[in-house]
């Protein structure tokens, strides 16, 4: 019996140290331009850009959501796919998502 919970306790400790290893993937990989704002790397959240129309040139590994909103509320203006720009009039801010 003590062999069979030591064995249970072992097996426990590896699996919780496999789930606190993992990555978590909030951040895409790569540039993302944002009417004059450069951001490397950026995490998963909301980016504004210094003019409009606002431009979005989007180098990194993820599609970002353009809004009209200053804080990407409200309906999206479009997207801009991994690789692409775009160039949106009533855009004013960018989602990179989760």
């Amino acid at each position: 019996m003590k062999r069979l919970l030591h064995a249970v306790g072992i097996a426990v400790a590896a699996t919780s140290l496999c789930l606190t290893t993992a990555t978590n993937a909030s951040a895409a990989t790569g540039t993302l331009g944002v009417s004059g704002n450069t951001f490397k790397n950026p995490p998963a959240g909301c980016y504004t850009g210094k003019f409009i129309p606002l431009f979005v040139n989007n180098q990194t590994n993820v599609t970002v959501t353009v809004y009209g909103s200053s804080d990407c509320s409200g309906y999206p203006e479009g997207t801009v796919a991994p690789g692409k720009d775009g160039v949106f009039e009533f855009g004013n801010s960018v989602r990179v998502p989760r």
